[in-house]
């Protein structure tokens, strides 16, 4: 029983690397500069970042045909 319960811990260890690496490689990968990062910083402490405009939300309520 001692076996089996040492291949199951190394077989569940080896699957979580595995998993945090690839989440790592899929999110992480593309960090930006540390000079994009102060530019940023930057502007949004000045106020001098621009905000984009709302996304219009459609309304749940179909239009109703007034009579």
């Amino acid at each position: 029983m001692g076996v089996r319960l040492r291949y199951e811990i190394a077989l569940a260890l080896v699957v979580k690397i595995a998993l945090v690496v690839a989440i790592k490689l899929v999110f992480f990968n593309d960090a930006p500069g540390k000079d994009e990062v102060a530019a940023r910083i930057t502007e949004r402490i000045a106020g001098t970042h621009s905000i984009a405009p709302a996304a219009q939300v459609p309304s749940l309520v179909k239009d109703r045909e007034q009579p």
